[in-house]
């Protein structure tokens, strides 16, 4: 998905640990920060595509997490494979 966005001209904004994926990718157009809570700071739609529910709890509630943003309010996209229960939550947290 992200080498699709980035081949249709969209600039990127990564967490550190994905940044090995993305710079297969390129450099250009793409923004590494090291956490979710400054993708949120900076984008202004936040496309979540995770492994396993646990993983979307912790990107989106830690204090770092995307929901952490102080002040931001980007469009939160969660394509994670989980349950409905999870998206709902994210849903009520806000």
């Amino acid at each position: 998905m992200a080498a699709n966005l980035h081949r249709a001209g969209a600039t990127l904004v990564v967490v550190r640990r994905a940044a090995s994926s993305a710079a297969e990718i390129s450099a250009e157009r793409i923004k590494v920060v090291e956490t979710p809570s400054q993708v949120a700071e900076i984008a202004d739609l936040v496309i979540l595509m995770l492994p396993d529910a646990e993983t979307v709890r912790t990107v989106c509630h830690d204090p770092d997490g995307v929901l952490a943003a102080a002040g931001a309010n980007p469009t939160v996209m969660e394509m994670s494979t989980t349950d409905t229960e999870i998206t709902t939550g994210l849903v009520r947290s806000q």
